[in-house]
């Protein structure tokens, strides 16, 4: 399962939605993380608190977390990725 949050396309799933979820069925979930609705090019602060959202889905039992993140050219920002990896 990918476990979204709210907000349009889905946001960061809180920990009690990521624990509730494990508690109710038995495959994988991954959590979404995004910090806000729009687009995928982050500020330092935002990919400050998405590595505080992994950490957080983490604890809460998430298997994996799903999540994008592109340079303002519009391609992949390998070293945040990396960085949140």
């Amino acid at each position: 399962i990918e476990l979204c949050g709210p907000g349009h396309d889905g946001l960061t799933a809180s920990s009690a939605l990521i624990r509730e979820t494990l508690g109710a069925v038995r495959i994988p979930v991954h959590a979404m993380v995004r910090p806000r609705e729009g687009g995928f090019v982050y500020t330092p602060a935002e990919v400050a608190q998405m590595r505080e959202e992994i950490a957080a889905a983490k604890t809460a039992g998430a298997r994996g977390v799903v999540f994008g993140v592109l340079t303002p050219e519009g391609t992949f920002d390998v070293p945040v990725m990396r960085e949140l990896i």
